[in-house]
């Protein structure tokens, strides 16, 4: 796990991303593979872009362990995925809140 899994900025974030988009954007997100992810930069990210304001909230950019608004998307979007997974391999420390 890398360092900024465990910011409190960016479990935050990961957390409202996950709620936001709801049990069939969980089901098409999850249902990815990681590799994939990539195919999200226009949708998904850029709606976690829009949503978060990353563009303004350089604070959070960091949190991703990032210097700019795109690359902290997709770092989102990871963690979201990541949690969906845990989620999906029965993992009793993933908090679905």
């Amino acid at each position: 796990m890398n360092n900024h899994a465990t910011h409190p900025l960016f479990q935050a974030a990961v957390d409202r991303i996950y709620r936001e988009i709801g049990e069939d954007g969980r089901r098409e997100l999850g249902s990815l593979e990681r590799g994939n992810l990539i195919m999200c930069h226009f949708g998904l990210a850029m709606g976690v872009r829009n949503s978060l304001g990353l563009w303004h909230d350089h604070l959070l950019v960091e949190a991703c362990g990032e210097q700019e608004a795109d690359g902290a998307s997709m770092r989102i979007v990871e963690g979201v995925w990541e949690k969906i997974q845990a989620e999906d391999a029965g993992n009793p420390d993933t908090d679905v809140s």
